[in-house]
């Protein structure tokens, strides 16, 4: 689209979550190696739990939330 053109989306902004877009740039979001004995099973787990619910919290937020926060708050700078 040239010169500060901006990007067209594939999707609608309803449909595009945080979590999309981190995959995308970054690739998964936390994948824990496997546990090498015994004792690392638990740290493993909490693990798993961070990133589930990190997941969870990024699957919930669409681009068009954003805007439509965005678009709601009204700054004024002088």
């Amino acid at each position: 689209r040239g010169a500060q053109g901006g990007y067209k989306l594939a999707k609608k902004s309803s449909e595009i979550t945080l979590l999309d877009i981190v995959v995308a740039v970054d690739g998964p979001l936390m994948d824990p190696p496997p546990c090498a004995d015994e004792s690392s099973r638990e740290l493993q787990a909490a693990w798993e739990r961070v990133a589930d619910g990190t997941e969870t919290v990024l699957k919930d937020i669409t681009i068009q939330e954003i805007v439509d926060k965005a678009n709601q708050s009204n700054m004024y700078f002088i």
